[in-house]
């Protein structure tokens, strides 16, 4: 799967992942950082439960809300 990191492609595989749960996937990107990928709904680990599948979409619904709420220019770290 790829993603972008500060605009950059980065590729995520099985040797990248770190730690699963149940709501989302955290992946080593280099440098000392981690990713941490919200689960879709379509996801296979959610088949067959409808109640993590309407989760999943609620989740990622009100992550794009928060991310859009951050105030502009906030450190780096």
């Amino acid at each position: 799967m790829k993603v972008f990191v500060d605009g950059t492609a980065v590729t995520l595989g099985p040797t990248q992942l770190v730690a699963q749960g149940g709501e989302a996937n955290i992946y080593d990107v280099g440098a000392g950082r981690v990713l941490k990928l919200w689960k879709a709904p379509d996801d296979p680990d959610l088949a067959g439960d409808a109640e993590a599948i309407a989760a999943a979409a609620a989740r990622l619904d009100e992550q794009q809300h928060k991310l859009a709420a951050l105030p502009p220019g906030l450190p780096a770290a």
